[in-house]
Parts: C-alpha cells; structure tokens; sequence
C-alpha cells in the first residue's frame, strides 16, 4: 500500500529545550498557530486523543515528547476532528537501550518545576516508559508498557484550577492493515468514570487513502460518540482532501464537513518546497502557506476574520504576529549562542510578548523573559529572570537539565566478520 505523503502547509514543529524552563506551554509561546481556533482545537499523543469528552487533557509533561505539530484541519490526522490539533510525538522505547532525562528548576517566588523521563526495555521483549512533570501547580504522569502489537498507557493529571483526572487505554494494532482497537478508562473529574472504547482504520491504494475512526463514551448511558472519516488523493504535487466529523451527544450530534486541497511547489534545495492549501472547514474558508521557515494562515468564519504569520530562522530567532477581531499578538524569541572551550556552548537571549486584547476598551500587555544556559553534552544549567515588566510577579528561576542514553548493547563479532578483517 502506498501511503501518501504528509505534507503540512501551517506546521510548526517545536523540541523541548532548556530555555522552556521546564514548561511544556512555551514551547507554544512563539507560534500564533494555537490561537488559531482555540474552541475547536485537539490534544492528541502519537496521534490519538487520550479523552473523547468534551474538554480536553492538559499537556503532556515537559521532556516526555520528542515534537510537537500544530496543524490545520486540512493536515490534522483522522482523530483530528476536523479542527486544529497539537499532535504531541512520544519517543518510541528502545529495543536494547534506556533513555533518561531529569530537570528540575527553582523559582523565587514559589514556581518551582521538575520533569523526568525513564525509558527501559524488559524481558520478553517489553518495553517500559515513564515521565512525569510538574508544572507551577499541575502535575502530569504518562505511562507506557508496551509489546507490539499491543500497547497500554497511562495518563494522569492533577492540580488546582482543574478536575482530576486519569486515562488508561489498551491498544492493538497489528500493522498492515492499518488497523487500531482500543478501549479506555477515563475519569475527567474523579466523580464519574466512562469506558471509551475506540477503533481507527486507514486503508487505500497508490494515491487514495481512506481513514475512519470511531468512538464512545459511556457507563450507565452513551454520554458522547463520535465517528469521522477521510479521505486523501494525490495526483502529483496535488492532493485533494475530504472529510467527515460526526460529534456530541447521542440525541445532538453534530456532523461537520471539510473539503480542500494542498498544492505543492518546488523552490530549490535552499528554502525546499513550498506548500499552499485551502479549502472549507465547518462553515468556514481556511487558507495556509508555508516556504521553508516562514508560514501563514487565515481562516473565516461567522463574520469573524482570524489570520497569522509566523518565521523560524535561524535556529536561534522565531518570531509570530497574531490578528482576530478581539486580539492583536505579537512574539518573539531570541536565544543565539557560542561554542565554549572543547564541548561547551552558552546561550544568553529572552522571549517577548506583546497582546492587546478587546475591542472598546483594550487592554494591552508585554510579557518578557532573560535568559541564559550552559550545556555540556546532555548537561545544562539553566538560568532566568521571568515576567521582567510585572513588579509584582517578576521572579528569577534556575536549574538544571540532564538528558543521557546508554550506547546499544554490545554484540560479539560474527565469526565470518573477525575473518574478513
């Protein structure tokens, strides 16, 4: 079967990093793309949604995930839903290696933040996975056993401002076809626990691909079901895109259609291929562009107008600028660096943010953080002064970062090769 390309006209990819400062949620700040349809939009880890209930989950912990996507619903995977998503990517666990990481950071006034990451292979082939994070008062867990084709994971979450909750989900997926059966446990708010039993299928031939998924949440009753079905074409650098989102409760579900088509074109080794699309989603017109490290969408829908550019280059500068009718937004993030003696690098740069929300009387606000880091190999120190223009909330935070894997494990040379030498 031939599966066809992914290809992400408003993509932006973000790898957690010491000047996150433990925090999943700048790993966002940069980007204008979450702000896109923030009442539509969907978590998703490796590609599926941890809850089918309204709602959502919080973030991931930091560290626990090697990339996060943000992508349009022209992009967005089945489970998608026809909207935004931010498609979190979980490392696999090595076969015969173990990966770690530890981070920990202090804060003047209270915040402080940790993160850990456990990563080991088993007997009998398994593979285990555990991190966990802490984030000023919300504390994630993410578990993982796995032994392919199977899969059971674990998510929990808790702190102030928000229900309690817990995940657990056990998974098949036997390969080709592409096929997943699951069913899971969730309690969003510790009082009413729902079984969530779920299937995805992708199937297709050359060009054509067809996804389908379904699922359900219910106890005593159907409390939310939901179905979806896509639809992809490619005819060389084209690629048409139909889909179907079908969502709510069993007597209110709502169908939502989206139609629209991606168009790439070369533009050298440089910048790369550039990438358009565009099409109709809920109602709405949707439009996105991409070429090499720039990109910018727009969306209509109701009247209200939304659009956004963002730019990635070089490495050390990103830069977003964010308009809708009630918020104007723009960002940026600085952290250039030099290398230092054998194997050490320093970065000393901060991150901006300047918002003017409201329409009759706005309200305007510039957020901006210092900071500096000193990484040797896996190893960093970290430092920051955070919230420099608030009096009342600036605060200084520093810490540490360590990330470290163990080689493969040593195999003895084949005989045949100790000849050949």
């Amino acid at each position: 079967m031939t599966t066809i390309p992914l290809l992400l006209a408003a993509l932006a990819s973000f790898e957690p990093s010491p000047i996150d400062l433990l925090e999943t949620e700048l790993l966002l700040e940069w980007s204008e793309l979450p702000f896109m349809a923030a009442d539509d939009s969907r978590i998703l880890i490796d590609g599926h949604p941890r809850m089918l209930l309204p709602g959502g989950v919080p973030l991931p912990a930091w560290g626990s995930f090697e990339s996060v996507s943000v992508r349009s619903p022209l992009e967005a995977g089945v489970w998608g839903g026809g909207g935004w998503t931010m498609e979190f990517a979980v490392p696999e666990i090595p076969d015969s290696s173990y990966r770690s990481m530890a981070g920990l950071m202090e804060s003047t006034v209270g915040r402080n933040r940790y993160a850990g990451l456990l990563q080991r292979p088993l007997p009998m082939g398994l593979g285990f996975g555990a991190a966990l994070g802490r984030e000023d008062t919300l504390s994630t867990q993410l578990l993982s056993l796995v032994r392919k084709p199977f899969s059971l994971d674990g998510f929990l979450w808790q702190g102030s401002g928000i229900p309690d909750g817990y995940a657990a989900r056990a998974s098949f997926a036997p390969g080709r076809p592409d096929l997943e059966v699951s069913c899971g446990i969730v309690s969003p708010s510790g009082g009413v626990t729902y079984a969530e039993p779920s299937l995805s299928a992708a199937f297709g031939s050359g060009s054509l691909r067809m996804e389908a998924a379904a699922g359900a949440s219910a106890w005593d009753s159907i409390a939310h079901v939901e179905a979806h079905l896509k639809a992809s074409a490619g005819f060389g650098g084209t690629i048409l895109v139909a889909r179907g989102d079908l969502s709510g409760d069993p007597d209110d579900a709502e169908a939502v259609g989206m139609a629209g088509v991606l168009q790439t074109i070369p533009s050298g080794p440089v910048l790369g291929v550039a990438l358009t699309g565009a099409g109709e989603s809920g109602g709405g017109l949707l439009a996105t562009a991409s070429w090499g490290p720039v990109g910018a969408e727009a969306y209509y829908r109701d009247g209200a107008f939304t659009s956004g550019i963002h730019l990635r280059w070089p490495s050390w500068l990103s830069a977003s600028a964010f308009r809708s009718d009630s918020l104007l937004r723009a960002a940026m993030t600085v952290f250039p660096g030099f290398a230092y003696g054998r194997n050490g690098r320093i970065n000393i740069g901060g991150r901006m943010t300047a918002t003017r929300t409201g329409e009759d009387d706005p309200t305007e606000e510039i957020r901006a953080d210092f900071c500096t880091a000193f990484s040797l190999g896996g190893f960093s120190l970290v430092g920051a002064v955070e919230d420099i223009f608030d009096d009342g909330d600036r605060r200084i935070a520093y810490g540490i970062v360590w990330r470290f894997s163990d080689p493969p494990a040593w195999r003895p040379a084949d005989p045949g090769e100790e000849r050949g030498r």
